[in-house]
């Protein structure tokens, strides 16, 4: 049984070929597989095989993995980023995808992928989790919330967060509202406060 976290995707990502990236690991691999399959002669040479096999399996599953990763998630950054700085903006699919650089339905993919939903989903969340942020940090009035986190209405605002949360803003902001009563009335001075006496 092969225990590496991602043999599994590359096994079953039917690929007709990979180029693996050139890792000294798996040449070294390569090189002792090839040896104990010449030789052939002692009695753990199967397990021995088998042991190396396993390895150069794993190597090559993390060297698809690292590949995969390492350019599809620049573009799911860049989208990232760019919802980040323009929540509060109208945003749509196409203009998150040209701001990453990269093609509409490819990075559609890629958030399905990484995050489980559609790119606007994605959004939907964002705007959401900083609606929750300002409902109980802040006594903003709830339309000046929805305009805020970048809704065009207090209606639909309240159907997303409803949907999202199952409660409607106010009934969230009573239940997660943190009291913000300061006494301002007057200064503490150090006749105020009790010392020690030091004997």
């Amino acid at each position: 049984m092969i225990h590496c976290r991602s043999v599994q995707s590359f096994l079953s990502s039917k690929l007709k070929y990979f180029i693996a990236d050139g890792s000294e690991c798996l040449g070294s691999i390569m090189k002792d597989l090839i040896s104990r399959l010449e030789k052939r002669q002692s009695p753990d040479s199967s397990f021995i095989i088998g042991n190396l096999l396993e390895r150069m399996i794993c190597e090559l599953a993390e060297s698809a993995a690292s590949r995969k990763n390492s350019g599809s998630l620049v573009y799911v950054r860049r989208a990232a980023a760019y919802i980040e700085e323009n929540y509060q903006s109208l945003l749509a699919t196409i203009s998150i995808a040209e701001a990453a650089g990269v093609n509409r339905s490819y990075l559609q993919s890629l958030f399905k992928c990484e995050f489980g939903c559609s790119i606007m989903e994605y959004v939907t969340r964002f705007r959401i989790n900083r609606a929750k942020f300002l409902l109980t940090n802040t006594r903003l009035h709830i339309a000046d919330i929805a305009v805020e986190v970048g809704f065009n209405s207090r209606q639909n605002f309240a159907l997303a967060f409803q949907k999202a949360t199952g409660l409607n803003p106010s009934v969230f902001r009573k239940q997660t509202q943190i009291d913000f009563k300061v006494d301002t009335g007057r200064f503490m001075t150090l006749d105020d406060f009790t010392f020690p006496t030091i004997v």
